[in-house]
């Protein structure tokens, strides 16, 4: 529901009896309602502002069509529960829908209807109706090769824009692996023809620099390969599934699901010397930094871990909205000032309640990785046996839920830096830690949001129930890395140069931008050469 008691917000004013001509005016929000329940509006072309309820406001929306008679008819944006539309009779409920002559319809139903043009406006990738607020056009020519003029093959004509482009939905053109926008694509798309049936015509990824690696339209041939082999797997009945584990002698419970079956598959479709390697980070209690390099075996099915996932904040250098702005000031502030200190944890404490509306913020959409919570919280538990990496990063992962949870449910602001330490105690630490570090299956504390939402959780769970994921020695750094060589961000989860082990990246796009200026001091290529 569009919140039209904000200050700034442009409203339409509706149903106004005594003050009909006001009805279908825009103005703006100059002051919240008042006890009355009544909103200080600013209409354009009136010099004083007009006090109105706020039943009859409702949110302007930008989106409008042109009717068959010439008439604007603008789209509600607002909420449309229990309205249904006259002709195909949907439910209203959180869509957009447009009203004439008393009668509610949906965007396409409308559109049909009462304009001229409403059966070309088809996406072009998935062949459905492009509403005004999901609309975006998809460059002509690669679709020209399937769909020549726009005329799909049933007939239909798919609306060729003024600017020789399709109409299309935005998120139809996203990477299909990363789901980067093809706005913030940076070196552009790269458009292939899919023969898959009942599938979107072509394949969409980003593409990076000319000669680079490990983008998206490189890892497509895998991706492809990962999806068939799974499909395979999901085809198979139990009884094939069981054989296929017997042989590679990986134990199954009695009881243990088709999913958790095909997992076991997927970590071991490999040999054992393939393997990925991830570069972890903790700090001790005397603030050192120490690097592990964690490996895990590599399988088809791995790259099917979901290209979204948050875990970890890979995915930084794609999205940079003003929320992830913000998030990424209190970590930096965070590690940069505060880490520098002998008690994280004090200091910790006090960011975080300091910064509560940012963390908050972030509940949902996990940008702020696990590693953060973890170094500041591994001065604490390191005497209660968190020896490794992973350990502190799973009970600072259970720490931060039930701060988030007692911030939620406080009412007033009164929260300390003080209640964090009830939260910690509360967890009872040393439990804990014996349990992480004897029976090495790490996965079984994560929240169980990470693991629901984080698709790469399974897969390594999978490894480390039947013993395949290895971990890496110590990484010996030479010196101490704070922040990346490109961005001169503070790191969390650093990539280091494995040539020189002198510095280090937050992202891999950021180790291939800086290369062409880091070769030519990286001791480990003088080395080779």
């Amino acid at each position: 529901m569009p919140n039209i008691n904000k200050v700034g917000a442009l409203v339409e004013a509706t149903g106004l009896v005594n003050a009909k001509d006001l009805n279908g005016k825009v103005g703006t929000v100059i002051k919240q309602k008042n006890e009355a329940g009544r909103v200080a509006v600013l209409f354009r072309g009136i010099d004083k502002p007009k006090l109105i309820k706020e039943s009859n406001l409702r949110e302007f929306s930008p989106y409008s069509y042109i009717t068959r008679n010439g008439t604007v008819a603008r789209i509600r944006t607002e909420n449309g529960k229990g309205k249904t539309c006259v002709d195909c009779h949907c439910d209203l409920d959180g869509k957009d829908y447009l009203y004439e002559s008393g009668e509610y319809r949906c965007e396409e139903d409308y559109v049909n209807t009462f304009t001229e043009e409403g059966y070309k406006g088809l996406c072009v990738q998935c062949h459905t109706f492009v509403g005004k607020r999901e609309l975006t056009v998809a460059p002509r020519e690669p679709f020209d090769a399937v769909y020549p003029n726009g005329i799909l093959p049933d007939g239909r004509q798919i609306k060729d824009t003024t600017n020789n482009a399709f109409y299309a939905h935005q998120k139809c053109l996203d990477c299909m692996l990363c789901g980067c926008s093809m706005e913030k694509a940076e070196h552009g798309m790269q458009f292939g023809m899919n023969n898959t049936a009942d599938t979107f015509p072509l394949e969409i990824t980003c593409n990076g620099p000319p000669g680079s690696t490990g983008w998206c339209s490189n890892e497509l041939g895998p991706y492809k390969e990962a999806s068939k082999r799974l499909t395979e797997l999901q085809n198979m009945n139990l009884d094939e599934i069981q054989n296929i584990l017997q042989e590679r002698q990986v134990a199954c419970k009695s009881n243990e699901s088709k999913d958790s079956m095909i997992c076991k598959i997927i970590v071991t479709d490999k040999k054992k010397g393939d393997k990925v390697s991830n570069v972890v980070t903790h700090t001790d209690a005397s603030g050192k930094e120490h690097h592990y390099e964690v490996k895990s075996r590599e399988a088809p099915g791995a790259v099917l871990r979901d290209r979204r996932c948050k875990h970890g904040a890979k995915q930084w250098a794609y999205d940079d909205t003003p929320a992830q702005r913000r998030k990424r000031k209190l970590i930096n502030e965070f590690i940069n000032t505060y880490m520098r200190a002998g008690d994280n944890f004090n200091l910790f404490a006090e960011c975080l309640v300091k910064n509560k509306e940012v963390v908050l913020d972030d509940v949902e959409e996990r940008f702020m990785p696990g590693a953060l919570w973890s170094m500041a919280v591994g001065t604490v538990i390191h005497e209660e046996g968190a020896l490794t990496y992973a350990a502190m990063n799973i009970f600072a992962s259970l720490f931060i839920d039930g701060v988030l949870d007692m911030i939620a449910s406080s009412s007033s602001n009164d929260f300390t830096s003080r209640d964090c330490f009830g939260v910690l105690m509360s967890l009872q630490a040393k439990g804990i830690m014996d349990k992480l570090n004897n029976q090495d299956k790490l996965f079984l504390f994560m929240h169980q949001y990470e693991k629901r939402h984080c698709d790469c959780m399974k897969y390594v769970a999978a490894a480390i129930e039947i013993g395949s994921l290895r971990k890496g020695k110590e990484m010996k750094i030479k010196r101490n890395v704070e922040t990346c060589a490109y961005c001169d961000e503070a790191l969390v989860r650093p990539r280091i140069c494995s040539g020189c082990k002198m510095v280090a990246y937050c992202h891999e796009m950021h180790q291939r931008e800086h290369w062409k200026v880091h070769k030519k001091d990286c001791s480990g290529r003088k080395k080779k050469a």
